[in-house]
């Protein structure tokens, strides 16, 4: 089983799904996945699942009925979920999805989302709660939890650089600074974007190109957001993990394990007209253990099937 390992982070690069690692005694699981745009993969079990945006294909009121009762139904104590650029129904800030959203929604042949249905989806998701756990839709906010002897802080932002004029969509540049000043310094960062050239997780399908965010690669640099933990999507092509340890002490953790956990294979045509083009499925499972003060491992399991 391959693996990599210095003296606080560990990680398995692969493994197989039907007999993963052992989870070490006094550890924690996290299973991080995204961009399940509808899908409903097997998840491994863990403690807690956290998920990086996507849910939907593209933001309509029964996809989201759908997703979040399947996430809701998954058995970890803990799962933390946040938007993302497909999730039009979930964005409607300033009356986004009312004034944009919907209009995109009727160009593309797709019926209106309900806002309010899709809040009240979001109520029912969280209202399954495991006892002594917790479900959360997490916006633009940080909230605490407490497992495996530690207590954990976690900020979520569904935000990526424009394109399209999609849903959380934002400026490069200065609308980006100020989005990402707001952001708390937290354990474990979930966002829809990646950041900016952190190793190869940005690169899109010419194999060179790098389109995360750079204010956000500026923050983590300069020692204002330090996570253990950054989870992400949005670059499906871009898929796995990166370990960055920072020269500039700050407060926060001195390395930061970069993940991009999107699931779903597929190219900018997914979407035409009233169809969507069935594209292979790549699932990847990942899982993260805890063990104070800083031990951390990742679990990857690749397997292809066909929708």
């Amino acid at each position: 089983m391959p693996s990599t390992s210095d003296n606080q982070i560990q990680w398995h690069s692969q493994y197989d799904n039907n007999n993963p690692p052992a989870k070490p005694e006094g550890f924690v699981r996290f299973i991080v996945i995204s961009d399940t745009h509808s899908t409903q993969p097997k998840v491994p079990e863990g403690d807690v699942l956290l998920h990086s945006g996507d849910l939907t294909d593209i933001g309509g009121t029964k996809a989201f009925e759908e997703q979040l009762a399947w996430l809701g139904s998954l058995p970890h104590r803990y799962k933390f979920i946040i938007g993302g650029n497909h999730d039009f129904g979930l964005d409607d800030r300033k009356s986004w999805y009312t004034e944009k959203g919907k209009n995109i929604h009727a160009k593309l042949g797709f019926t209106h989302a309900s806002p309010d249905q899709i809040q009240q989806a979001i109520t029912r998701f969280e209202s399954q709660s495991k006892p002594n756990g917790r479900n959360k839709y997490v916006e633009d906010e940080q909230i605490e939890f407490s497992i495996g002897e530690k207590n954990w802080t976690l900020y979520g932002s569904p935000w990526s650089p424009e394109f399209g004029g999609w849903a959380w969509n934002y400026k490069r540049g200065q609308e980006a600074k100020e989005l990402y000043n707001r952001v708390s310094n937290s354990d474990i960062l979930l966002t829809h974007t990646p950041p900016h050239r952190l190793g190869r997780l940005d690169v899109i399908t010419d194999g060179k190109t790098h389109v995360g965010c750079e204010e956000l690669t500026e923050q983590l640099e300069q020692g204002k957001l330090r996570p253990l933990l950054h989870c992400f999507g949005h670059i499906h092509e871009a898929y796995g993990t990166h370990l960055q340890t920072w020269d500039k002490r700050a407060e926060g953790h001195s390395q930061t394990l970069l993940l991009n956990a999107a699931l779903v294979e597929m190219n900018t045509k997914m979407l035409v007209a009233e169809s969507v083009i069935k594209l292979p499925i790549l699932t990847v499972m990942r899982w993260l253990g805890y063990q104070s003060p800083a031990w951390l491992q990742v679990g990857l399991k690749y397997s292809v099937k066909n929708l």
